[in-house]
């Protein structure tokens, strides 16, 4: 029961987020309209599974487990979105400091221990960045590659590796 009732305050919350957010036009009212219907829809559809539903399945929970997944899967999909993030801004922030065009690899894993500079958390499980695998564009000798190191480790990230642009 607490499930659905969470669920019936997010859809609510979300389609008052939605239509407090949008501009005044014609796709306001659409929004609107949408927002309405999948309201109503959240409030009536453990009805409408209870009363047409099949008769074995009247004594089940009206949610399943399903949702658990689908958060983690969420999660994950943050998280990556949040590493896809701090790549992009190493790789701004090496260009900026030595005006060499470096591709970025950050290896990462969920930890306990607390999240670096570029991590991430979400309750329990810190999003770490635990490796950074460079590739240079152009030739890099080893002196810009130990300046190209000692930045990386400056946020953050432990290991650096260069590897082959091939």
């Amino acid at each position: 029961m607490n499930e659905y009732i969470l669920s019936v305050v997010g859809v609510v919350l979300v389609s008052a987020l939605l239509t407090a957010i949008l501009p005044e036009g014609k796709t306001n009212g659409l929004i609107k309209s949408v927002a309405k219907v999948a309201c109503v829809f959240t409030i009536v559809a453990p009805i409408i599974n209870y009363f047409g539903g099949d008769k074995n399945s009247k004594n089940e929970e009206i949610f399943s487990e399903t949702v658990i997944n689908s958060e983690l899967n969420f999660i994950d999909y943050c998280s990556k979105i949040s590493v896809e993030n701090a790549k992009d801004e190493l790789e701004k922030y090496l260009f900026e400091e030595t005006n060499t065009k470096i591709n970025v690899e950050l290896l990462w894993r969920y930890e306990e221990s607390n999240a670096q500079i570029f991590g991430t958390s979400y309750g329990e499980r810190k999003v770490k960045i635990y490796k950074a695998l460079l590739t240079a564009n152009e030739n890099v000798n080893e002196q810009k590659k130990q300046t190209l190191k000692e930045l990386v480790i400056e946020t953050g990230i432990n290991e650096v590796e260069f590897v082959s642009g091939e």
